[in-house]
């Protein structure tokens, strides 16, 4: 049985950040730069990523990871994801989590302790 992924391809202007740091339970990811510039956070440490410069974020890796722009230029890059029927994505620097069921498309919000929060403000 194949694996179904999504794929995107975002331009993403000077100061841009493309999401909290945050780590999937269930899904990988994959991103490979086309044009410009992004420093890869991963952990506590960032990355400079170029033209042809690749990453891949292995689901189950509890290491949260964000992409930002800090050139003067836009940034474009392709991500490819596998598409689980749900996920856990953990945001470890907000005490967050989110359960996310992609065919309810229902989103459930809690601390790392698991008590039922807001989604966390970035």
């Amino acid at each position: 049985m194949p694996i179904i992924c999504k794929s995107d391809v975002p331009i993403d202007p000077p100061g841009s950040r493309t999401s909290l740091k945050h780590s999937h339970q269930n899904e990988d990811e994959f991103i490979h730069v086309i044009a410009g510039s992004v420093t890869l956070e991963k952990g506590g440490t960032t990355t400079l990523m170029g033209i042809g410069n690749a990453a891949c974020f292995r689901a189950g890796d509890p290491v949260g990871h964000c992409l930002e722009n800090t050139s003067d230029a836009d940034v474009t890059y392709l991500v490819v994801g596998t598409r689980c029927a749900d996920d856990v994505v953990t945001y470890p620097e907000h005490d967050r989590r989110l359960i996310f069921d992609r065919k309810t498309r229902e989103r459930t919000y809690q601390t790392l302790d698991g008590q039922p929060t807001d989604p966390p403000i970035g």
